[in-house]
């Protein structure tokens, strides 16, 4: 009866481990993006008439889903995690004999053997070491949480604030202090997809790119990368444009909006 109802408890843990990562993704998600309209509407961006967009980084949604899946398990692992005797996995050949199996069958089995000692390994040492493992979880946590919502930039008329992990309140560029925006196709695993780098004299870059976030008073992000290059271009800032692939991108988009980043290629 005890080993039935460890098994139950593990299969449960494991159901609830599933179902709390799902439920992760959407509410990180969804609080991501809640949260950062907060801080623009704390800062009365879409009020200012010399706003023009509010952007942040696709890699700060990866941050904000890790945060939230790492402190989900942190807390159902100190929940259901238990300290345990160490156990050796006893396999019996009578029932399963590697012996005459083929050589694809024997390396699944020997992999299967290895794996369930791992598992059994890691749960008893996660189990003597819960605290210890759930604050090293909720740290991790915390900082990936923290860094996706202090990454992000915004662009007005004059000035450019950029605010960064160990800088929350932001380092403030003049666009004239942009060196050059560089344009162009990326190839990656024979796909391709546009980059609209801004570079300043400092090294520091903000790329707009399609996983990029753009928020502004317009509902088109490529209408507001237009804006941009407008504002560049209005202040004779140096484009870098490499067109070599463009021909080769657009195909998976909407018409209208591979006009409009081919726009993007002009002088």
């Amino acid at each position: 009866m005890k080993k039935i109802s460890g098994a139950i408890k593990g299969i449960l843990v494991y159901v609830l481990m599933i179902i709390g990562i799902i439920v992760g993704v959407l509410v990180s998600l969804l609080g991501f993006t809640l949260l950062h309209n907060i801080i623009a509407g704390a800062n009365h961006l879409f009020e200012r008439s010399d706003f023009i967009a509010y952007i942040i980084p696709g890699r700060n949604y990866v941050f904000a889903i890790i945060a939230f899946v790492l402190l989900v398990i942190g807390l159902l692992g100190i929940k259901f995690i238990t300290p345990t005797e160490k156990v050796e996995l006893q396999f019996e050949e009578a029932d399963f004999n590697p012996k005459d199996l083929s050589l694809f069958f024997k390396a699944v089995y020997i992999q299967f053997r290895f794996k369930t000692r791992v598992y059994v390994a890691l749960w008893h040492f996660l189990g003597k070491h819960k605290r210890r493992a759930f604050s090293l979880t909720l740290a991790a946590s915390l900082l990936l949480g923290y860094y996706s919502f202090t990454d992000y930039s915004i662009l007005y008329q004059d000035t450019i604030v950029q605010h960064r992990f160990f800088n929350p309140r932001g380092q403030i560029y003049r666009w004239e202090n942009i060196e050059e925006v560089r344009v162009g196709i990326k190839e990656k695993r024979r796909d391709y997809d546009y980059y609209y780098a801004i570079e300043f004299k400092d090294k520091t870059i903000i790329n707009l790119n399609p996983s990029t976030s753009i928020n502004s008073h317009s509902y088109d992000s490529y209408d507001d990368l237009l804006i941009i290059d407008h504002r560049v271009k209005e202040l004779g800032i140096k484009k870098v444009i490499d067109r070599f692939n463009l021909d080769k991108w657009g195909n998976e988009y909407y018409p209208d909006h591979v006009e409009k980043v081919r726009r993007l290629f002009e002088d």
